[in-house]
């Protein structure tokens, strides 16, 4: 590679480290209103499987069985086929945590996080989490990720957070996919990689995260050695703009940038993009809530 002068060469580095910074700057506006794992609505698969065998679920419950239970607990939680009843939700989290299931686990450190019908309890939080992450459960393992990114249960520690990114990331977890990129592009918790931020992005976008979208954006910004690929930035920018929640700092971002994009292509460009917009189609996450 060959740099015209020294000056391109410090323009470049000052665009590249400028990058990271507003990476890491987005990032934790973000991860500040980002909702927990476990809050975001039930996949529909899940709430179409609850409603399938609600009964059979709630008979086995009353029989004990710690599966069943956890299972009911999601129906109260969510409201599905069921009044939506947040104490309900917690006893049966806590029958079925009293006999180990972990995903139940996981459920008591979310309440416990959020004080939801208990008083919030970082030390029960942070309990309960670390029993169903350590036990294999990529939601904990995400949740606990975000709780030590935020610093709002625990200090702020980014090298522990990349650490149960990456366990749930290795198991298809998108949030933690996004998450994981973001932390590489910004080099925060980890080394700074463009190639690795890239792989994790790319796989979060494909699930249609929505941060994981937005900053997957980024990565087609161009490079000393390449050119900006204006269409592909487009692409995921509009993919990612109806998917952000409307407090996400990064939503108008999204906004303003397809703004500039849009203005500045020709009318056969921004059909191209449009033909690659209807041709995406969300992969689903490899990990499922009920299994296990």
């Amino acid at each position: 590679m060959v740099l015209a002068n020294n000056s391109e060469f410090s323009v470049i580095v000052m665009r590249r480290e400028l990058l990271r910074a507003a990476c890491a700057g987005i990032l934790l506006m973000a991860v500040s209103c980002a909702p927990p794992a476990v809050g975001t609505p039930l996949p529909d698969r899940v709430r179409r499987s609850l409603e399938a065998d609600i009964q059979q679920v709630k008979a086995d419950a009353a029989r004990g069985d710690a599966k069943a239970e956890f299972r009911l607990g999601l129906a109260y939680f969510h409201g599905v086929t069921v009044r939506r009843d947040y104490d309900e939700a917690l006893a049966q989290f806590q029958k079925s945590a009293a006999q180990g299931y972990y995903k139940a686990e996981d459920m008591l450190g979310f309440y416990y996080a959020y004080g939801i019908g208990v008083t919030a309890n970082a030390d029960e939080a942070i309990k309960w989490y670390t029993k169903a992450a350590t036990a294999g459960d990529p939601v904990a393992q995400a949740n606990l990720g975000l709780t030590y990114e935020q610093g709002q249960l625990v200090p702020v520690d980014l090298e522990e957070a990349a650490r149960w990114y990456r366990l749930a990331a290795d198991q298809d977890h998108a949030m933690a996919q996004a998450h994981l990129g973001w932390m590489a592009l910004a080099g925060k918790g980890l080394p700074a990689n463009e190639e690795v931020a890239k792989a994790w992005l790319a796989r979060a976008a494909a699930h249609g995260d929505p941060e994981g979208l937005y900053f997957y954006s980024r990565c087609f910004d161009g490079t000393d050695s390449h050119p900006p690929d204006h269409a592909e930035i487009l692409k995921w920018l509009t993919l990612a703009e109806p998917r952000l929640s409307a407090e996400s700092p990064l939503r108008q971002q999204a906004v303003d940038r397809i703004q500039y994009l849009r203005a500045r292509m020709t009318s056969d460009e921004l059909k191209e993009v449009q033909v690659r917009v209807d041709a995406f189609r969300p992969t689903p996450e490899q990990w499922d809530i009920l299994e296990r």
